[in-house]
């Protein structure tokens, strides 16, 4: 049990066989050690399970699908399930399984392939093309044909922000609709 006042039942999940000790050992001895008086869900636990919070990609994967959940602990993974909630922890999480689907094993091997190179590059292509989008009209506006050129431009005289500032609130307004979306 986890929490000094509620108690909650945590269980961690593992094959003998498969898991490595250290971290089963190191797993049991954080979840001794968590200094909280309630736990409510799984995400509480998360943030005392991460070795290292300067960390930007989580180190723990979240599921709510037993399919994945059991084929985790079949690679040799740790699972946490947490009582009272849909969601089971699992870790450590390297950042390639972010492009991972339990779909992909119903395909053939080489369209799963392609459809995690595919989601990859899409991952790059949204990271970096409105950073480079920016920098290229703020700082080095040469690089546009010029009748591109001109059209940004007159855009630009309309817009009420500049470029970054449009981009930033793209962001913003993406991540309330993606929220939105979720809950």
């Amino acid at each position: 049990t986890v929490g000094e006042r509620s108690k909650t039942d945590v269980s961690v999940c593992y094959l003998t066989d498969k898991a490595d000790m250290n971290i089963v050992n190191a797993v049991t001895d954080k979840l001794k050690n968590i200094p909280l008086n309630t736990i409510a869900g799984g995400e509480y636990l998360q943030s005392f399970l991460e070795d290292d919070d300067s960390v930007l990609f989580s180190q723990i994967y979240t599921t709510e699908r037993p399919d994945v959940f059991v084929s985790k602990l079949y690679e040799g993974r740790v699972g946490i399930i947490v009582d009272g909630t849909p969601f089971a922890l699992v870790l450590p999480c390297l950042f390639a399984e972010n492009f991972v689907t339990m779909d992909d094993y119903t395909h053939k091997p080489y369209f799963s392939a392609f459809l995690r190179i595919i989601r990859f590059f899409a991952f790059i292509a949204g990271a970096v093309l409105p950073g480079l989008y920016v920098a290229l009209c703020n700082f080095h506006p040469e690089m546009f044909r010029s009748a591109l050129l001109l059209n940004i431009y007159s855009s630009e005289q309309t817009a009420a922000y500049p470029v970054f500032g449009e981009c930033l609130i793209m962001y913003i307004l993406y991540e309330i609709m993606r929220e939105a979306g979720l809950r």
